[in-house]
């Protein structure tokens, strides 16, 4: 896993913060399932996005990298904030 934080003297100023953590895996399933051909990797996002009152807004990407050369994406936010 690799973890980035961003920290600029404009974001502490306000009291805001992005860390971004990704993780790269094997994906298990050889594709295309009905002709297994070429192999896969999972590539997962996740972006934690601080707000000026502490909170924490939380998006997640996933992408499935095809050893064809083609890509699946999703993406979506939490609902969840924290402090």
């Amino acid at each position: 896993m690799v973890t980035c934080a961003l920290q600029t003297s404009a974001l502490v100023a306000r009291n805001l913060g992005l860390r971004v953590e990704a993780r790269i895996s094997d994906d298990l399933v050889v594709y295309p399932q009905n002709d297994p051909t070429y192999a896969a990797l999972q590539v997962s996002f996740v972006y934690r996005f601080k707000a000026a009152d502490g909170s924490y807004s939380i998006a997640k990407t996933e992408l499935r990298l095809l050893g064809d050369g083609t890509f699946d994406k999703t993406s979506m936010w939490s609902d969840v904030k924290q402090s």
